[in-house]
Formats: structure tokens, C-alpha cells, sequence
């Protein structure tokens, strides 16, 4: 983002950093926002199971931020189609796309990867019905080669639904070993109790021997 701001600067076109400046502040004031009321209910100890629509719906916002600059960069007529394709904000889609594995959640990645491709797709339509391609027969400006990319976005949440769910499939094996391995420590040490009670607590004393 800031990249393209900066070429947009240079080219003269403040009003595209104006334009684009209050969607980056709305997407770090509601990061910001999330991270309170997590950090509020860690301290609370009361989890955010029950704001199920949270998750996923910071998910689709996230993930919109790339789709929703490269509209905002369509609106400005002094730069190419090619130009706005080849931005920044579509290399940030994998961004999103690897940050959604984080959450361990397979179903997530594959919204985020939904929400990737179906932006891309928009972003496509609208430079398609107000431009034409000077170009048609380069290959990386042709409708199929865009297609693929949005393909990619799609595979791209895919992929990172498989390592979500590997990784915490890992991460139970070894919580779930781990507490197999506590409850063992401690039925020994209730055996250990039960055997020391067992034990008289005092010698035996026996007629005619020390």
C-alpha cells in the first residue's frame, strides 16, 4: 500500500493518498478494537466463543482491504488498468491468505481465500467494463491469465486450510499427550499415597528380637 502511495505521490495524485488514507485508518482503528476486546477477555478469562460471527467476519474485512484499494485506484483515470493490476495491494490477498492459517481454523481460510478471489473478480469486472486492453495479445493482460489469478487467490485459501488443519491437528495430539501424561503422574502419586498409608507408621516390635 504504501509503495503505490508513494509512486501515486510522485505522479501527483495526493488526492489517491487522500483517498485511500481513511480506509488504512479505519482497518488499523478496528485491528486496534479487536485487540482490546481480546486482550479484555484474557483478562476476564471469559473467551470469545460466544461472538462467533467475530472471527469470520474480521476475516471477510481484512481480506477486503487489497480489493477495496484497488477500487478505490480504478477512480482515478491517470492510471493504466495494467498499472492497477500490478500493484502491491493484489500481492497483499497472500498476505491475508497465510495470516488466516494462523488462526488454526480451516473453514476461515477458506473465506478468506473466497473473499480473496470474489474481490480480485469484482476489481476485474469493473477495469473490464470501463477499459480496454490496447494490448489483447500479451499473455499476462489476457481475460484467461486474470482468471488464473484469481484461481490462485481461491487455491491460495485452499492450501492454507490444509496447513491450518495440520497444524492443529499437531497442536491436539500434543496438548491432548500432554495431559494423558499429567493424569499418569497423578494416579502414581495417588498410588504412592495409598501404598505410604498403607505402611505402619511406627516399627513393629517383636519378643526377643532387636
Amino acid at each position: 500500500v504504501f509503495s503505490y502511495l508513494r509512486a501515486a505521490a510522485n505522479m501527483s495524485l495526493h488526492h489517491l493518498y487522500l483517498k485511500i488514507l481513511p480506509l488504512l485508518v479505519g482497518t488499523l482503528a478496528y485491528e486496534i478494537i479487536l485487540w482490546l476486546l481480546v486482550r479484555r477477555a484474557d483478562r476476564q478469562k471469559q473467551p470469545l466463543r460466544r461472538r462467533r460471527w467475530l472471527a469470520p467476519l474480521t476475516i471477510i474485512l481484512e481480506t477486503s482491504f487489497p480489493t477495496l484499494s484497488l477500487l478505490i485506484m480504478t477512480t482515478e483515470p491517470d492510471l493504466r488498468p495494467a498499472s492497477i493490476l500490478a500493484a502491491p495491494a493484489v500481492s497483499m490477498y497472500f498476505l491475508f491468505l497465510i495470516l488466516s492459517a494462523l488462526r488454526l481454523n480451516p473453514a476461515l481460510c477458506i473465506l478468506a481465500g473466497l473473499t480473496a478471489a470474489g474481490g480480485y473478480f469484482s476489481v476485474l469486472i469493473v477495469i473490464y467494463s470501463r477499459w480496454r486492453f490496447a494490448s489483447q495479445q500479451d499473455i499476462l493482460l489476457s481475460v484467461s491469465a486474470h482468471i488464473m489469478y484469481g484461481v490462485m487467490l481461491l487455491l491460495g485459501g485452499v492450501l492454507a486450510s490444509i496447513v491450518a488443519y495440520k497444524i492443529r491437528r499437531e497442536v491436539s495430539q500434543g496438548i491432548a499427550h500432554i495431559e494423558k501424561r499429567q493424569r499418569l503422574e497423578a494416579d502414581l502419586e495417588i498410588a504412592r499415597s495409598i501404598q505410604q498409608d498403607l505402611l505402619p507408621r511406627e516399627k513393629p516390635r517383636v519378643d526377643g528380637f532387636d
